[in-house]
């Protein structure tokens, strides 16, 4: 039996949670990814650790361990930024296949405590119009929000 749409999309979803969460070596309480596919193809993530909001390249400045492996190796970040970006490409062929239409924009959020992972999922243009916020200002601007509700 051919899985659904859904099914794969599942698959696809946790399997880029899983990345990202390691990338934090198990040390996120929280994971949120942004992808945006429009004119031009971004992803990024942010995540809570010790109940601050934090960058990618912020995460050994949770709790002052200075020998967090990932955070400050821009190589391991690049990585991390282009396995998001081969994700969101990926998505695109299985959207193709299934007849589905891609979203322009995607955030996920996950929840390591409980597994939980939301999505919003937008089709319609997001930055790929004139006078638009970039892909990038839209990510700050999520991440400023997440981070305001921390405090």
């Amino acid at each position: 039996m051919d899985k659904s749409f859904e099914d794969t999309l599942s698959e696809w979803e946790s399997e880029l949670v899983d990345v990202c969460a390691e990338f934090a070596e198990g040390r996120a309480e929280k994971v949120f990814l942004y992808g945006a596919f429009e004119s031009v193809v971004v992803f990024d993530v942010f995540y809570q650790v010790a109940g601050k909001t934090l960058r990618k390249d912020e995460l050994g400045k949770a709790d002052g361990d200075m020998e967090f492996q990932h955070g400050a190796n821009r190589e391991i970040i690049g990585d991390l930024i282009n396995i998001g970006i081969e994700a969101l490409e990926e998505l695109e062929l299985i959207c193709r296949e299934c007849e589905m239409q891609m979203p322009t924009e995607i955030k996920l959020a996950y929840d390591a405590a409980s597994g939980e992972v939301k999505g919003e999922y937008s089709y319609r243009p997001v930055t790929g119009v004139a006078g638009a916020p970039s892909p990038e200002e839209v990510f700050e601007r999520w991440f400023v929000s997440v981070k305001e509700k921390v405090a």
